[in-house]
């Protein structure tokens, strides 16, 4: 069965190779490795996390999903990303200037590239969040080589 597949698709990925079995009983649904009761989860619209990371902050991107037709049930592969937030109070220069640092850094040039002239076009601010909209002349090699014989 497909959502069988998916479960040991998921075991897999985190290194985890066993034999699964699930099975749906009123609503609860066992998990098995093996012939091993490993797990036992009450069926409802809340999320339940196998493989439990204690992340205080953290970002989820969804990298596969099941939902089966036979009873009520998702099942998803979700990267789980630790966040780090940086909480600093700044001026709303050094804001700026730490913006347009962070969008300089953004471009990617070799070593014979670089930036000619940056322009701020807009500035937005938001509560805490500041948003601007930078234009920039860039010197670059925009030239393809091609030997001929």
């Amino acid at each position: 069965n497909s959502f069988v597949q998916f479960l040991k698709l998921v075991l897999q990925s985190t290194n985890i190779c066993k034999s699964v079995t699930l099975k749906p009983i009123d609503k609860e649904l066992q998990i098995y490795f093996n012939t091993d009761l490993i797990s036992t989860h009450q069926l409802s619209d809340n999320k339940i996390n196998l493989f439990k990371r204690n992340y205080n902050n953290y970002k989820n991107k969804e990298l596969y999903s099941f939902k089966s037709s036979l009873f009520p049930l998702k099942l998803s592969l979700i990267e789980q990303t630790n966040v780090i937030t940086n909480e600093r109070i700044l001026t709303l220069e050094e804001a700026l200037e730490l913006a347009k640092k962070k969008s300089r850094d953004k471009i990617k040039l070799n070593e014979k590239e670089y930036i000619i002239s940056e322009k701020q076009l807009k500035e937005s601010i938001f509560n805490s969040k500041i948003e601007i909209e930078m234009f920039y002349s860039v010197y670059e090699d925009i030239t393809e080589y091609e030997y001929l014989e």
